[in-house]
């Protein structure tokens, strides 16, 4: 999140979430894995008021709502992964094969 062409990073910002807070995204995670834990969830409450799609992470209460968010931390997860793998060719074709660099 913290690299500036990170697709987490865009995909929080177009959710309204620019400036998180350290520990902010593993309170998320943790209090998403472990919904029945207290503290979990009063460490992920302190981060709310930092990130309106945090606050709607918290309020969602009913099944399609929860639903619906599952989807979009799903779409977020396919960002990552398709930035991820264009990154990887990108570096892929930036290395010179062992051909090239015997002809130098």
């Amino acid at each position: 999140r913290r690299n500036k062409r990170s697709a987490l990073r865009k995909a929080l910002s177009d959710k309204g979430c620019k400036n998180l807070e350290d520990g902010s995204m593993q309170a998320l995670i943790t209090a998403a894995s472990r919904p029945d834990d207290a503290a979990a969830s009063s460490r992920f409450a302190a981060y709310v008021e930092s990130c309106p799609w945090f606050r709607e992470l918290q309020e969602a209460t009913d099944t399609q709502r929860l639903e619906s968010l599952s989807e979009e931390i799903e779409e977020v997860d396919r960002a990552i992964g398709s930035t991820n793998a264009r990154v990887l060719r990108e570096k892929e074709d930036n290395v010179p094969s062992d051909e090239s660099a015997l002809s130098s």
